[in-house]
Protein backbone atom coordinates (compact mmCIF):
# COMPACT_ATOMS: atom_id res chain seq x y z
CA UNK A 1 0.00 0.00 0.00
CA UNK A 2 1.46 3.48 -1.03
CA UNK A 3 0.54 5.27 2.47
CA UNK A 4 1.46 9.20 1.77
CA UNK A 5 2.66 11.09 4.73
CA UNK A 6 2.86 14.78 6.16
CA UNK A 7 6.25 15.77 7.80
CA UNK A 8 5.90 12.59 10.12
CA UNK A 9 2.02 11.31 10.20
CA UNK A 10 0.46 9.78 7.66
CA UNK A 11 -2.66 10.49 5.46
CA UNK A 12 -3.40 7.21 5.72
CA UNK A 13 -3.59 5.00 8.95
CA UNK A 14 -4.98 1.77 9.54
CA UNK A 15 -6.77 2.59 13.24
CA UNK A 16 -8.54 5.44 11.34
CA UNK A 17 -9.05 3.96 8.01
CA UNK A 18 -12.55 4.59 6.71
CA UNK A 19 -13.25 0.48 6.13
CA UNK A 20 -10.80 -2.07 7.37
CA UNK A 21 -8.84 -3.84 4.91
CA UNK A 22 -10.04 -7.59 5.33
CA UNK A 23 -13.71 -6.49 5.46
CA UNK A 24 -13.53 -4.90 9.05
CA UNK A 25 -16.60 -2.92 10.13
CA UNK A 26 -15.92 0.88 9.11
CA UNK A 27 -13.83 2.67 11.11
CA UNK A 28 -13.76 6.31 12.26
CA UNK A 29 -12.69 8.24 9.91
CA UNK A 30 -13.87 11.39 11.10
CA UNK A 31 -11.59 11.05 14.16
CA UNK A 32 -8.40 10.63 11.69
CA UNK A 33 -9.45 13.78 10.04
CA UNK A 34 -9.57 15.54 13.86
CA UNK A 35 -5.81 14.19 14.26
CA UNK A 36 -4.29 15.73 11.34
CA UNK A 37 -5.85 18.80 12.21
CA UNK A 38 -4.49 18.53 15.51
CA UNK A 39 -1.03 17.46 14.20
CA UNK A 40 -0.92 20.43 11.70
CA UNK A 41 -1.51 23.02 14.56
CA UNK A 42 1.20 21.10 16.97
CA UNK A 43 3.70 21.34 14.26
CA UNK A 44 3.40 25.11 14.01
CA UNK A 45 3.85 25.75 18.02
CA UNK A 46 5.57 23.00 19.14
CA UNK A 47 9.50 24.93 18.37
CA UNK A 48 8.03 27.46 20.63
CA UNK A 49 6.91 25.93 23.57
CA UNK A 50 8.98 25.81 27.31
CA UNK A 51 7.74 23.46 30.15
CA UNK A 52 7.10 24.91 33.01
CA UNK A 53 7.46 22.27 35.40
CA UNK A 54 5.57 21.50 38.90
CA UNK A 55 8.00 21.01 41.70
CA UNK A 56 6.23 21.62 44.89
CA UNK A 57 4.98 17.88 45.48
CA UNK A 58 1.65 19.37 47.63
CA UNK A 59 0.57 20.99 44.35
CA UNK A 60 1.04 17.62 42.31
CA UNK A 61 -2.34 15.98 41.41
CA UNK A 62 -1.53 12.11 40.53
CA UNK A 63 -4.76 11.88 39.62
CA UNK A 64 -4.94 13.56 36.78
CA UNK A 65 -2.21 11.39 34.77
CA UNK A 66 -3.02 10.35 31.60
CA UNK A 67 -2.29 6.22 32.56
CA UNK A 68 -2.50 5.53 36.22
CA UNK A 69 -3.65 7.14 39.24
CA UNK A 70 -0.13 7.48 41.35
CA UNK A 71 -1.81 9.03 44.40
CA UNK A 72 -0.30 5.70 46.54
CA UNK A 73 2.92 6.97 45.71
CA UNK A 74 2.31 10.10 48.95
CA UNK A 75 2.75 7.07 51.20
CA UNK A 76 6.39 6.57 49.83
CA UNK A 77 8.11 10.13 51.10
CA UNK A 78 8.97 10.99 47.01
CA UNK A 79 11.04 13.69 46.97
CA UNK A 80 11.69 15.63 43.86
CA UNK A 81 15.08 14.62 42.09
CA UNK A 82 16.57 14.84 38.40
CA UNK A 83 18.09 12.91 35.65
CA UNK A 84 19.84 13.79 32.50
CA UNK A 85 17.67 12.46 29.58
CA UNK A 86 19.87 9.99 27.35
CA UNK A 87 19.02 7.37 24.97
CA UNK A 88 18.38 4.61 27.30
CA UNK A 89 15.24 7.04 29.53
CA UNK A 90 14.00 8.65 26.12
CA UNK A 91 12.88 4.67 25.03
CA UNK A 92 13.65 5.78 21.10
CA UNK A 93 16.66 4.71 19.37
CA UNK A 94 15.47 7.07 16.08
CA UNK A 95 16.44 10.89 15.55
CA UNK A 96 15.28 12.87 18.96
CA UNK A 97 13.34 15.30 16.51
CA UNK A 98 11.53 12.85 15.49
CA UNK A 99 9.32 12.99 17.99
CA UNK A 100 5.79 12.61 16.15
CA UNK A 101 6.99 9.15 14.18
CA UNK A 102 5.35 7.35 17.29
CA UNK A 103 2.60 5.04 17.53
CA UNK A 104 0.26 6.72 19.70
CA UNK A 105 0.82 10.23 18.23
CA UNK A 106 -2.38 11.65 20.08
CA UNK A 107 -0.69 11.12 23.67
CA UNK A 108 2.11 13.20 22.42
CA UNK A 109 -0.70 15.38 20.85
CA UNK A 110 -2.49 15.81 23.92
CA UNK A 111 0.64 16.54 26.26
CA UNK A 112 1.66 19.24 23.31
CA UNK A 113 -1.75 21.23 23.74
CA UNK A 114 -1.41 20.80 27.14
CA UNK A 115 1.78 22.54 27.43
CA UNK A 116 0.72 25.49 25.60
CA UNK A 117 -2.03 25.98 28.00
CA UNK A 118 0.93 27.26 30.59
CA UNK A 119 -0.03 24.64 33.32
CA UNK A 120 2.82 23.13 35.19
CA UNK A 121 3.77 19.45 34.30
CA UNK A 122 3.88 16.86 37.16
CA UNK A 123 7.72 15.25 36.25
CA UNK A 124 7.88 11.84 35.00
CA UNK A 125 7.97 9.48 38.11
CA UNK A 126 10.50 7.00 38.88
CA UNK A 127 11.39 4.01 41.38
CA UNK A 128 14.68 3.81 43.10
CA UNK A 129 14.92 -0.26 43.91
CA UNK A 130 16.58 -0.86 47.02
CA UNK A 131 18.02 -3.77 48.54
CA UNK A 132 18.93 -4.89 51.99
CA UNK A 133 22.48 -7.20 52.06
CA UNK A 134 23.40 -8.05 54.96
CA UNK A 135 22.16 -4.28 57.15
CA UNK A 136 23.64 -2.70 54.21
CA UNK A 137 21.56 -1.02 51.97
CA UNK A 138 22.04 -1.14 48.30
CA UNK A 139 20.36 0.95 45.65
CA UNK A 140 19.73 0.67 41.82
CA UNK A 141 19.37 2.80 39.01
CA UNK A 142 15.56 4.41 38.82
CA UNK A 143 12.94 2.39 36.99
CA UNK A 144 10.80 4.83 35.01
CA UNK A 145 7.49 4.62 35.79
CA UNK A 146 5.42 7.23 33.96
CA UNK A 147 6.65 10.17 31.70
CA UNK A 148 7.65 8.77 28.94
CA UNK A 149 6.22 11.29 26.24
CA UNK A 150 6.79 14.41 28.74
CA UNK A 151 10.59 12.71 28.38
CA UNK A 152 10.37 12.64 24.95
CA UNK A 153 9.40 16.45 24.41
CA UNK A 154 11.55 17.66 27.04
CA UNK A 155 14.14 16.52 24.57
CA UNK A 156 13.20 17.27 21.33
CA UNK A 157 12.85 20.85 22.94
CA UNK A 158 16.28 20.96 24.23
CA UNK A 159 16.55 20.19 27.66
CA UNK A 160 19.23 17.83 28.55
CA UNK A 161 17.97 16.52 31.77
CA UNK A 162 14.44 16.76 33.45
CA UNK A 163 13.62 16.65 37.46
CA UNK A 164 11.58 13.60 38.10
CA UNK A 165 9.57 12.47 41.30
CA UNK A 166 11.66 9.88 42.71
CA UNK A 167 10.60 6.99 45.63
CA UNK A 168 12.68 4.57 47.05
CA UNK A 169 11.00 1.39 47.56
CA UNK A 170 12.43 -2.16 49.03
CA UNK A 171 11.67 -5.17 47.24
CA UNK A 172 14.48 -7.43 48.95
CA UNK A 173 16.62 -8.31 51.87
CA UNK A 174 19.25 -11.37 52.13
CA UNK A 175 20.77 -12.17 54.96
CA UNK A 176 23.98 -15.03 55.24
CA UNK A 177 23.23 -17.91 57.66
CA UNK A 178 26.86 -16.91 59.47
CA UNK A 179 25.55 -13.52 60.83
CA UNK A 180 21.40 -13.71 61.18
CA UNK A 181 19.09 -15.87 62.85
CA UNK A 182 15.30 -16.12 61.79
CA UNK A 183 11.91 -17.21 63.44
CA UNK A 184 8.47 -17.32 62.71
CA UNK A 185 5.94 -15.84 65.31
CA UNK A 186 2.37 -15.82 64.25
CA UNK A 187 1.89 -14.54 61.11
CA UNK A 188 5.52 -12.50 61.62
CA UNK A 189 9.31 -13.53 60.27
CA UNK A 190 11.47 -12.05 63.13
CA UNK A 191 14.98 -11.85 61.77
CA UNK A 192 17.91 -10.46 64.15
CA UNK A 193 21.53 -10.48 63.79
CA UNK A 194 23.43 -13.04 66.21
CA UNK A 195 25.10 -10.04 68.15
CA UNK A 196 21.37 -9.10 68.65
CA UNK A 197 22.18 -5.47 67.74
CA UNK A 198 20.17 -5.27 64.55
CA UNK A 199 17.02 -6.85 64.30
CA UNK A 200 13.69 -6.62 61.46
CA UNK A 201 9.97 -7.98 61.49
CA UNK A 202 8.52 -8.78 58.22
CA UNK A 203 4.82 -9.40 57.79
CA UNK A 204 4.27 -12.91 55.72
CA UNK A 205 1.47 -11.18 53.78
CA UNK A 206 3.94 -9.33 52.44
CA UNK A 207 6.78 -10.95 52.17
CA UNK A 208 7.92 -14.17 51.03
CA UNK A 209 11.15 -16.42 52.33
CA UNK A 210 13.28 -18.16 50.35
CA UNK A 211 16.95 -19.73 50.90
CA UNK A 212 19.89 -21.42 48.79
CA UNK A 213 21.02 -24.62 49.74
CA UNK A 214 24.11 -23.17 52.48
CA UNK A 215 21.10 -21.94 54.47
CA UNK A 216 21.10 -18.15 53.47
CA UNK A 217 17.67 -16.56 53.35
CA UNK A 218 15.70 -14.11 51.78
CA UNK A 219 12.62 -12.00 51.65
CA UNK A 220 11.24 -10.36 48.68
CA UNK A 221 7.73 -8.58 47.95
Amino acid sequence: MNIKTVTGIPLYRPEFAPMGEDGEKPRNRTSFLVTQARFRQAKKIIDGLKMDWEFDLNKMNFGELRDSNFDWIKMYNPKIGARKIDIWYDGNEGDPKDIFHQQNIDIILDLIEFVQTGKKVIPPIAVIPIHIIDGKRISFEVVLLDGLHRIRLARYLGETEVPMVLYEYTRKYAFTKAKWKIKRIANEYKVSSLNGFTKYTFKMSEWKLSTNEIGDFFLDR
